[in-house]
């Protein structure tokens, strides 16, 4: 029976993946990646290690045209490599509810993820509110909703993960925040936060300073992660204070 595959490829790079997603990959037909959701290494270090060809998927592939991957899947054993955890973007969850709807089979192949990896900052995962996405602004788009969640968050004494947009730099990030602080007459950004930046790689990096001190690191190349912790226990305390 064929299906379609959705296999995590972890953290840092094509090193990343366990051994059951190099396995899997290695048995599909049709390997595809799509890289709108997170960073990958280059498809080309993933076509060395697979010993096979890699087709790039765009955003669209898998929002607006999903249902020719599904069709596909129906005849032949589809992979689709994503980064970090494939279930930590809502899209691949809908695909594979398309999936069910078509009758074709699917399964997930889990892999590490920033969602776990923001753990060895010291905060407890259990004590992790709803996690936002900070987009990078464009001419006539500065979306700022994402604001009332972190500090619906820090009311309840949760901490927040903050993603940032792909390839966005930490003093991007800095300067958005900062700017939505200040119209705002905030002081949530004003008070130091966790970043981690190239998780799960030879070159990871994480800090605890305020975003003002952080912005001026060339040391923290993307992908990078924020986190603004909540309420602190005196472990979690301790723990930051190392960093």
């Amino acid at each position: 029976m064929t299906m379609l595959t959705l296999i995590s490829t972890g953290l840092g790079d094509e090193q990343g993946m366990s051994l059951r997603a190099f396995e899997a990959a290695k048995a599909c037909d049709v390997l595809y990646a799509e890289q709108y959701t997170t960073l990958l290494a280059p498809l080309e270090r993933f076509e060395r290690l697979l010993g096979r060809p890699v087709q790039a998927l765009e955003r669209v592939d898998l929002e607006d045209r999903s249902a020719r991957l599904v069709k596909q899947a129906a005849s032949k054993d589809v992979g689709i490599l994503v980064g970090g955890d494939a279930l930590s973007a809502t899209t691949h969850t809908a695909l594979l509810l398309e999936c069910k709807m078509a009758g074709v089979a699917a399964r997930v192949i889990h892999g590490s993820s920033i969602l776990t990896a923001i753990g060895e900052a010291g905060l407890s995962l259990y004590k992790f509110g709803e996690t936002v996405t900070v987009p990078r602004w464009q001419p006539g788009y500065r979306p700022a909703g994402f604001y009332a969640t972190v500090a619906k968050n820090r009311k309840a004494g949760l901490h927040t993960l903050i993603l940032l947009d792909i390839g966005m730099t930490v003093r991007e990030a800095a300067t958005e925040l900062l700017a939505i602080e200040k119209a705002r007459k905030g002081r949530l950004f004003r008070e130091r936060v966790v970043v981690l930046s190239r998780a799960g790689s030879l070159r990871q990096a994480i800090l605890y300073d305020t975003l003002a001190q952080l912005a001026d690191r060339e040391d923290l190349s993307p992908p990078v992660a924020l986190c603004l912790p909540g309420r602190l226990n005196a472990f979690e305390q301790e723990f930051l204070d190392t960093l």
